[in-house]
C-alpha cells in the first residue's frame, strides 16, 4: 500500500538505479527506488554458494549491517553484549533469501525488526527512530580545470562511496540533477555565498536538511603522498554545522563525514520524538476468541515503535485497534511483516479516518510454527522462484517469534 503510493517515472530516458536517489521534473520530486534498496531490517551479504556452512558465516555479517542501520553508528559493534548476540544471529532471522545476478550470489535476510529493538535498548544503545529525513548533498570537487559537482548521474569513485555508504547507514540521500533549474555556486569558502546556496537548494528539491562540501586533492611535497581535504556544511532547521575532513581516500573522506551527519540526525530525530509520533488504526481480522486477542495486543504492544495500545471496537472477528507509533506507516509495516504474526490484507482498500490511517491486516498466529535457523539443512524450505530473465531467486524461510526462544506467555487480566 506504501509502495503503491510511489510513482515511477522515466525522467527524459534516464532512470539510474542506484541507493536512494531522487530524480526531479520541472521541479517536482519523483522518487526512484532502486530494487536493490534494502529495508532498515534487511542486511546483504555476497555468498560464494548456497550451503548450510556458508549461511551460518554470513547471518552475522548481515545482522552487523542492521544494527548500524538502525542506530545509525558502527560504534554499536563494538558493544560486547551485541558481539555476544552475533554468534546467535539465526535467532533473529525472520526469512532469507537468495539473488543470482550475474554470476554473482547474495544472500537477502529479513531479521526480526522488533527483536533488535529491544537488543538495543537492554544493551543501552542508541536507536534512529522517527522518520529519516532527506538530505541533499552538494559536493563540490576542485581540479585545475574547474569545479565539478557530484550528480545524480555521476560515475566517479565519490558518488559510489557516497550512495554505498549512506545505504549502509541507512541515510535517505539526494543528489543535484545538475540541469537548468539547478543554481549556479559561487565561491564556497565565502560563507555568505554558501548559505545562499543552501536556501536556492532547499526550495528547489523540497528539502529541509543540506549538505554542501569543498573538496579537493592535496599532494605533499615530500613524498608526493595524495591526500584528499574537505569542508562540510550540515544545515537542518536552520543551524548550521562546518567542520573539515581530512583522509587519503574517497572512501575514508566520505565515511568521516557521514559519521557526522547521521550522529546529527540521530541527536535530532531524539530531540523531536513527539513530533515523529503518528496515530493510526489496525483493522485486524481472525480475530475469533480472547486468546487471539490477548495475542493481538500483548504483540503490539511488545514492538518498540509501538507507544500506546488502545481498543476502538469489535465488530464480529475484526478487532479495531489504535496505535500511536515512534515512526512512520511504512516502518510500521516492515515491522509487521518481519514475523509474519499479523499479514497485510491488501484486497481491503486502505482509507483516512481523520487525522489517521486505517490499515487491514490478517491474524494468523494460529497457522506459523516458529523455526529456527539450524546446522540441519533439512529444516529449511526452500522455494526457487523464476522471472523471464536469467536471474534465479532462491527464497528460504526462518520464521521466528520474537527473538525465536519460544512463545508470548499472556496476562488472564487482558480486558482489564
Amino acid at each position: 500500500m506504501f509502495l503503491k503510493s510511489y510513482q515511477y517515472l522515466l525522467v527524459r530516458q534516464r532512470l539510474i538505479l542506484s541507493l536512494p536517489i531522487v530524480f526531479f521534473l520541472a521541479g517536482i520530486a519523483q522518487p526512484v527506488i532502486a530494487e536493490s534498496d534494502l529495508s532498515i531490517n534487511q542486511g546483504q551479504v555476497v555468498v560464494a554458494e548456497q550451503s548450510q556452512q556458508v549461511l551460518e558465516q554470513a547471518l552475522p555479517k548481515a545482522m552487523k549491517s542492521v544494527l548500524v542501520k538502525m542506530s545509525g553508528s558502527t560504534d554499536v559493534l563494538q558493544e560486547p553484549e551485541i558481539a555476544e548476540q552475533l554468534v546467535k544471529a539465526s535467532n533473529y532471522v525472520s526469512n532469507y533469501r537468495y539473488l543470482t545476478d550475474n554470476d554473482q550470489t547474495q544472500l537477502i535476510v529479513t531479521f526480526n525488526q522488533a527483536a533488535l529493538a529491544r537488543l538495543l535498548q537492554e544493551t543501552g544503545q542508541t536507536q534512529w527512530v522517527g522518520k529519516r529525513p532527506t538530505t541533499l548533498f552538494w559536493i563540490q570537487v576542485e581540479g585545475p580545470k574547474g569545479d565539478d559537482v557530484v550528480s545524480s548521474t555521476d560515475t566517479s569513485m565519490l558518488h559510489e562511496e557516497l550512495v554505498k555508504l549512506s545505504g549502509a547507514r541507512g541515510l535517505p540521500i539526494l543528489l543535484p540533477l545538475m540541469d537548468l533549474q539547478d543554481p549556479v555556486s559561487d565561491d564556497l569558502s565565502i560563507s555568505e555565498n554558501k548559505l545562499d546556496l543552501v536556501e536556492q537548494l532547499k526550495q528547489r528539491y523540497g528539502v529541509s536538511s543540506v549538505v554542501v562540501a569543498r573538496i579537493h586533492q592535496h599532494a605533499s611535497s615530500d613524498n608526493d603522498d595524495i591526500s584528499w581535504e574537505s569542508q562540510w556544511t550540515l544545515s537542518v532547521k536552520g543551524q548550521n554545522l562546518t567542520w573539515d575532513v581530512q583522509a587519503h581516500s574517497e572512501q575514508n573522506l566520505i565515511a568521516s563525514a557521514l559519521n557526522r551527519i547521521t550522529y546529527v540526525a540521530v541527536g535530532d530525530a531524539l530531540l523531536s520524538g513527539e513530533q515523529s509520533q503518528q496515530a493510526l488504526t489496525l483493522a485486524v481480522t481472525q480475530v475469533s476468541d480472547l486468546v487471539d486477542y490477548a495475542q493481538v495486543m500483548d504483540y503490539l504492544k511488545s514492538l518498540s515503535m509501538v507507544k500506546a495500545v488502545n481498543v476502538q471496537d469489535m465488530q464480529g472477528s475484526t478487532l479495531f485497534v489504535a496505535l500511536t507509533i515512534q515512526g512512520d506507516e511504512h516502518q510500521l509495516e516492515s515491522a509487521l511483516s518481519t514475523d509474519h504474526r499479523l499479514v497485510q490484507d491488501f484486497s481491503a482498500q486502505s482509507i483516512n479516518q481523520g487525522s489517521s490511517s486505517l490499515l487491514h491486516y490478517v491474524w494468523e498466529n494460529s497457522v506459523i510454527e516458529p523455526v529456527k535457523v539450524a546446522s540441519d539443512s533439512s529444516r529449511y524450505s526452500e522455494s526457487v522462484v523464476s522471472s523471464n530473465s536469467s536471474d534465479e531467486v532462491t527464497q528460504g524461510h526462518a520464521v521466528t517469534q520474537g527473538l525465536g526462544q519460544g512463545s508470548f506467555t499472556f496476562s488472564s487480566k487482558v480486558m482489564s
